[in-house]
């Protein structure tokens, strides 16, 4: 017991540091001049043991999955600030939101309410219940070094409401602000080059998104997905298909494809953010609240450009020959059963719709008809057998009160 207590305070301690440098490092904050009361002092052992939980923050992760939410009001304040981000980086929306909902209604005051607030708004995003998390965003001082991401975080929440005009005004004022964050800068952009998009100007929206393209970061995939995909639907097929294979032909050989939804490939508003356990973001230790921010809307672009590009091979837009063969390889069956026989034709006949299977190929779904036909035949056959047994007792049950 002794040892947990050591452990959850050195991790707390550790936790805590993470969450003064990052934010010191990014978002332009400075460290508190005085921590929580909680903390260990300057030249303790706990403090010492630091470095050690840094080089393994994963296994300070485990311990802090493994806390119950009932008893946060016996959980440091601190702990309770990492205990909720690590729960919603696991995809535990509800037992994050009782942590952070302890430690902002104890209100430490700042920056520490600020943190809680912002941790409550990235659960109530999660939950899609945008007008609570834009509630938890009013209440964050927008002088404070928090403010800039408050504000970004509720030109969002416009966005997801359906006012696609206004919150493509307050992602332009908010990314033309002087000394913006870089990763709180990179969401903002993210989200005027949605708006764009979500008002139908394409073209408009393609531009705004290469903005993200480089310098690289977290989300120049993403932007890389929505400058191609934006360009296909502005009918700029010559680029937009390119690089989508160029983009779908980055993933790693050996990881399968992943099964996105067709909303997910045309960019639908309800698809763009996501819980910490689908972001693809990878944070080490605590994440800073830019760092937070940027993984609500991290997304997978390789993944992406390959579903779109099964998707459009399923329509007939794009046909697999126009495609490497490694990456055919990795899409969906829907368009692997397209190759085999297959040859390559003039790019003139490829132009319209893409050519059907040959007569002999098996057809998508055959495997599955004949399971389920077998299924079938399986569940008759035992349908007969216990009518012939409810019969059977029938006839028992007759013969022992008529007697013959």
């Amino acid at each position: 017991m002794i040892r947990v207590r050591r452990r959850l305070r050195i991790a707390s301690m550790a936790l805590l540091l993470g969450l003064t440098a990052t934010t010191a490092a990014r978002a332009g904050m400075e460290i508190p001049a005085e921590l929580p009361p909680d903390s260990p002092a300057v030249g303790s052992a706990e403090r010492q043991a630091l470095i050690e939980f840094q080089q393994d923050p994963m296994a300070n992760g485990q311990a802090l999955l493994r806390l119950s939410a009932g008893s946060v009001q016996r959980l440091p304040l601190v702990v309770l600030l990492a205990a909720g981000d690590v729960h919603l980086r696991a995809g535990r929306v509800r037992a994050a939101t009782r942590f952070f909902r302890e430690a902002a209604r104890r209100e430490p005051g700042p920056p520490w309410d600020g943190f809680a607030r912002l941790g409550l708004g990235w659960t109530a995003v999660a939950r899609h219940q945008f007008g609570a998390a834009a509630k938890y965003y009013r209440d964050i001082d927008p002088a404070s070094p928090l403010g800039a991401i408050a504000r970004v975080m509720t030109a969002w929440l416009t966005a997801l409401q359906g006012r696609y005009a206004a919150a493509q005004a307050a992602f332009d004022d908010a990314a033309a602000a002087a000394g913006l964050p870089p990763n709180v800068r990179q969401v903002a952009l993210l989200g005027a080059a949605y708006t764009r998009y979500w008002l139908g100007a394409f073209d408009a929206a393609a531009t705004a998104f290469d903005r993200l393209v480089s310098p690289p970061s977290m989300l120049s995939d993403d932007a890389r997905y929505g400058a191609a995909w934006a360009r296909l639907r502005a009918d700029r097929t010559d680029v937009a298909i390119p690089a989508l294979v160029a983009l779908a032909g980055e993933g790693p050989a050996d990881v399968p494809v992943k099964r996105i939804a067709d909303a997910a490939v045309n960019l639908s508003p309800s698809t763009v953010t996501r819980s910490g356990r689908d972001s693809t973001a990878r944070i080490s230790g605590f994440a800073g609240p830019d760092a937070r921010m940027v993984a609500t809307f991290d997304g997978d672009g390789v993944a992406m450009a390959r579903a779109a590009l099964a998707m459009l091979a399923r329509r007939g837009e794009v046909h697999p020959a126009d495609l490497p063969a490694p990456l055919v390889a990795l899409l969906p069956d829907v368009v692997a059963a397209a190759v085999p026989g297959a040859e390559a034709r003039p790019a003139t006949e490829r132009a319209g719709a893409a050519a059907p299977p040959p007569a002999s190929a098996p057809r998508a779904g055959a495997a599955g008809s004949s399971w389920w036909r077998v299924w079938w035949i399986a569940m008759g056959i035992l349908a007969l057998a216990l009518v012939a047994a409810v019969l059977r007792r029938g006839d028992t049950r007759a013969s022992r009160v008529h007697p013959r």
